[in-house]
């Protein structure tokens, strides 16, 4: 960790524009680790599916700047799977959508990542790449699962891709802005609703680990009814994901 913020600072310090904004967050002359060294409290909220709350598991200055660099990388459309098995645009989901590849050499996201990991003691291989979502007035996704349901129609494909890389098990869920109204996260099968303050996480999983698929993990992210919901998602897999 220490190295790896001295290689920043070097980089900064030869005119890096990307190194020099990362140490708004992480600390221009000093390395602020308090944030990433914290204990990770998981409160529990249900059994089935695991639900767990962490409140302020990022600090706010990250959430601020991980909304920052998604606006800078761009917001695009949000895709799921078709009824032919295909990724595309369905009124189910209408929120746009930002990433971070795996292999992406900003400190911040590799310590956000590595704290994503000690929260739910799962490996960084297995680990999605990081999206941020951005849900402007009227936007929402309808109730769905994060794995692949072989009840649904477009279930043939995602299970094909679930085969190579396991079924999404846990989702992790960090909240990055206050500002807003509506937009909570529901499970209905649960009668259960959360909507996080900016850095509070939101930890389920979908398929406990050595169980099956738990249907009570129906979820969905209600409309906002005033302002832009910002939220940062990590999937994790039951087996190693690629790097893209």
């Amino acid at each position: 960790m220490d190295r790896a913020y001295r290689l920043v600072r070097q980089a900064a310090a030869h005119g890096s524009l990307s190194a020099t904004d990362q140490l708004r967050v992480l600390g221009r002359d000093q390395f602020d680790k308090r944030p990433w060294l914290e204990q990770i409290h998981l409160e529990p909220v249900a059994e089935s599916p695991p639900i767990f709350v962490v409140e302020n598991f990022l600090p706010a200055p990250v959430c601020d700047w991980l909304v920052e660099r998604a606006l800078r990388k761009g917001m695009r459309a949000a895709l799921v799977y078709t009824s032919d098995g295909q990724k595309g645009i369905q009124p189910d989901r209408n929120n746009t959508i930002s990433g971070f590849v795996k292999t992406e050499g900003d400190l911040v996201v590799q310590l956000v990542s590595r704290r994503i990991a000690r929260a739910t003691g799962t490996p960084l291989d297995n680990h999605e790449p990081l999206a941020v979502f951005r849900y402007t007035r009227g936007q929402e996704y309808k109730p769905h699962f994060d794995f692949a349901d072989p009840g649904a129609p477009e279930g043939g494909n995602y299970a094909d891709e679930s085969a190579r890389f396991g079924m999404r098990m846990a989702t992790v869920l960090v909240y990055l802005n206050d500002n807003y109204e509506g937009g909570e996260t529901s499970f209905p099968r649960l009668s259960w609703q959360f909507r996080g303050r900016k850095g509070d996480a939101l930890i389920f999983w979908s398929v406990p680990i050595g169980g099956k698929p738990d249907r009570n993990s129906l979820h969905a992210g209600k409309p906002v009814t005033s302002g832009a919901k910002w939220l940062l998602s990590q999937w994790i897999r039951q087996k190693p994901f690629p790097l893209g």
